[in-house]
């Protein structure tokens, strides 16, 4: 059996530093109790209440939970073994279905994702409901993330090709890698990945000592990970019908003093890599505008997941939502996955400006 978490880390302020008289600093200060409020049990378990609309969530406040740790599963503290591709994997959850594999990253391909996140660290983000835009919010997440691009140097490639084979997906609906960093006391709040990502598989890139915190816990299932370098934890966040499946919420325990590096690596429902090969037109390409006029009022929803193409956002999936209504009343315009919106309000640019255009 795992062994049963009987410190409580997500009880556990952060170690903050000190001035040279002694006294926390304020930004320091600040991120610990910021830490300590949102990561405590008792709002854990309230904000599980309120994500999944069940007060059976309330039942986390007083679980232990069991600590996974990579560098024990192989001396017997899991049951299950399996082999998906060339990657022998560790069943640690049955249903819904958790699996860890020990050293998937080698050391070359730890060396690589630093080197390549290197200069493109900036606030984490929090998606809406569009998925593909997001926007700060540093109540529920204070980590830093680096998102890489498609293929992004050959190392990057051979990785994304061995995650899909993982995952046993085409690669092609692999989102890009995103580096995400945490320094002592940061952290991300309870959430979900999302229905539209059938697949998460998140990559640790370094150790932290068990007393350090740093781990990703999912209270719904009693279960916390630690992080061990180059360990792969897999799961699915949709039951068999494809909807949402709430049990899969999580969140990033804050480390204490040191610093956590891991890779968020998402698997969407559309291929989106493949659609991506023909978002830039060719020269000489003619496309078809047509105008859709909406009526938006505070609080409604598009209803659209997108991506960015360069100067136009690419319209991946139509869902409940003002279009919906628009494609309902109106059979010769419709707005379909595909299409590109190349203007918002009068105004042109990039997928950037567009985007602010469209929220406005």
């Amino acid at each position: 059996s795992l062994p049963a978490d009987a410190s409580d880390s997500s009880l556990s302020e952060s170690t903050s530093t000190t001035t040279s008289d002694g006294t926390l600093s304020d930004t320091h200060s600040c991120r610990c109790h910021l830490s300590y409020l949102t990561q405590s049990r008792l709002a854990t378990a309230i904000h599980a209440v309120l994500l999944t609309k069940s007060v059976g969530s309330i039942s986390s406040l007083w679980s232990k939970d069991a600590i996974v740790d990579a560098d024990t599963l192989a001396s017997g503290g899991c049951r299950d073994v399996e082999t998906l591709g060339s990657a022998q994997t560790y069943v640690v959850h049955q249903d819904p279905k958790i699996v860890l594999v020990p050293n998937f990253l080698t050391d070359a391909e730890i060396h690589e994702v630093h080197a390549v996140c290197n200069g493109l660290w900036e606030q984490s983000g929090v998606a809406n409901d569009s998925y593909a835009a997001s926007g700060i919010n540093r109540l529920g997440r204070t980590s830093s993330s680096a998102v890489l691009s498609w293929a992004q140097t050959p190392a990057i490639c051979e990785l994304e090709k061995r995650l899909a084979c993982l995952a046993g997906m085409s690669v092609d609906h692999l989102e890009g890698l995103v580096g995400v960093r945490y320094e002592p006391g940061q952290f991300f709040t309870l959430h979900h990945d999302g229905s539209h990502r059938p697949v998460t598989i998140f990559l640790y890139l370094n150790d932290l000592p068990e007393e350090e915190g740093g781990e990703t816990r999912f209270p719904l299932l009693g279960l916390k990970f630690a992080p061990r370098r180059g360990t792969a934890v897999m799961w699915s966040n949709v039951g068999s019908d494809g909807k949402l499946d709430s049990r899969l919420i999580h969140h990033a325990i804050p480390p204490k003093t040191k610093m956590k590096f891991g890779v968020n690596c998402f698997f969407h429902e559309l291929p989106l890599r493949r659609a991506n090969d023909s978002d830039d037109l060719a020269e000489g390409d003619v496309m078809d505008e047509f105008l859709i006029v909406l009526q938006r009022t505070e609080g409604e929803r598009l209803g659209i997941t997108t991506h960015d193409a360069g100067d136009a956002i690419i319209i991946d999936k139509v869902k409940d939502g003002l279009i919906a209504r628009w494609n309902a009343a109106n059979s010769s315009s419709v707005v379909e996955p595909g299409n590109r919106i190349v203007a918002a309000n009068g105004i042109r640019g990039d997928a950037g400006i567009l985007r602010e255009a469209c929220q406005g």
